[in-house]
């Protein structure tokens, strides 16, 4: 955290828009407004598990909107209905980790 130093679990929404994409869209149910996206924007340097594998990344919030749509579309695939359900769209925000050096951590 960002006042604490903590170290946070924080399951979330993600998807690779292109396997050669260094980056990994991950979704905020809760916005900009959310404690996430304050911790990242004062610390963008982040931990992603994905599975067994665990990679260093830096992280960004996005607000490029062909960037966005490409995300809704690849989101609407991967999670279906289910996602559709559990989502506002006005609300949400989207950030991209990039994979630093595309390393594991």
């Amino acid at each position: 955290g960002r006042k604490t130093n903590k170290i946070y679990n924080v399951p979330v929404w993600y998807v690779q828009i292109d396997q050669c994409d260094p980056n990994i869209y991950c979704l905020s149910r809760r916005g900009s407004s959310s404690q996430w996206i304050k911790n990242i924007t004062a610390e963008p340097i982040v931990s992603l598990k994905i599975g067994r594998l665990s990679y260093s990344a830096r992280a960004c919030l996005i607000t490029e909107s062909d960037v966005v749509e490409q995300f809704w579309k690849l989101f609407r695939q991967k999670y279906g209905i289910a996602g559709k359900l559990l989502l506002d769209r006005r609300r949400v925000g989207l950030v991209s980790c990039r994979i630093i050096n595309g390393r594991l951590i």
